[in-house]
């Protein structure tokens, strides 16, 4: 929901009708459309619209944000301002659905719980839901570079699978507390939505752990290669999407250091390891 009024849907719709020549077109592509706030209508709520529609056009200036490459890369080709003229309740849910709906009943469990501001930050930490935060805090995160730490990343994957393994394995064996791991993993990807950076880490963790479960020997470097290419082989047009260049980028330049600062035999030990690792994300960001 948008403070003008307004909300914001993302459409999957199943044919477009066109006044001017009178014709009806079905579309794969996505619709971003604003209408009025109406809390009736929800994820999986099936709508009519009346309104104008404009395709996202490529940057006019050069430098300029691309618009258009990024809603091609998440399917979206068009925006609509427009009215809702009816909709319908489906009894149909889809995991999407289901997802979003229990997402929202976390939120507002948390927002019971805590002030309004912390809830909104607990939210985003925890399941990625931002809509709760509050707008001046969000922008304070960001102006201080630490905008990042409200988003699903590698880190908060990393963190939960520690404390599951840790937990399991009081109670069941390695490898079944392995397995229970993963499966919990990707179920957390997924209700979390699947951001760029979740999905590499939980891809990682999956590749390294597999090779444990197998008894052969982890290498980082190939579990993020591979990580790479099925992400891109799912959609090639991430290889220009920032978030994936700065989440790969990133977990390369944690890599990349050891290997030179390990060179560097007079500087302390201490030192070494405690520079290396921001040395690296710097340099490769």
């Amino acid at each position: 929901p948008a403070s003008s009024g307004k909300m914001r849907l993302t459409l999957a719709p199943s044919y477009v009708v066109i006044q001017e020549p009178q014709q009806k077109r079905g579309t794969k592509s996505k619709i971003i459309a604003w209408v009025s706030e109406n809390s009736e209508i929800t994820s999986g709520t099936r709508i009519a619209l009346r309104g104008t529609l404009y395709e996202i056009q490529l940057p006019g200036t050069p430098g300029e944000f691309n618009a258009y490459l990024y809603y091609k890369t998440r399917g979206i080709a068009y925006t609509c301002q427009a009215t809702v003229t009816r909709y319908q309740k489906t009894d149909k849910r889809t995991a999407r659905g289901c997802m979003e709906q229990l997402r929202g009943w976390l939120a507002r469990r948390i927002s019971g719980l805590l002030p309004e501001k912390e809830a909104g930050i607990v939210s985003a930490m925890i399941f990625g839901e931002e809509s709760h935060i509050d707008p001046e805090i969000k922008s304070l995160y960001q102006n201080v570079g630490i905008a990042h730490i409200l988003a699903i990343s590698g880190l908060h994957v990393h963190i939960l699978y520690y404390a599951l393994y840790a937990i399991l394995c009081k109670g069941v064996s390695k490898r079944t507390a392995t397995g229970l791991c993963l499966v919990i993993l990707w179920g957390y990807c997924i209700f979390t939505g699947a951001a760029i950076s979740t999905v590499r880490a939980v891809l990682m963790i999956t590749v390294n752990l597999s090779a444990a479960i197998l008894f052969r020997p982890r290498d980082p470097v190939n579990a993020l290669c591979l990580a790479a290419l099925l992400i891109l082989l799912y959609q090639p047009l991430y290889i220009v999407d920032a978030g994936f260049q700065l989440s790969f980028s990133a977990v390369a330049g944690l890599m990349t250091p050891p290997l030179l600062f390990d060179r560097l035999y007079w500087v302390p030990k201490r030192i070494r390891k405690g520079i290396q690792a921001s040395f690296g994300v710097t340099i490769a960001t």
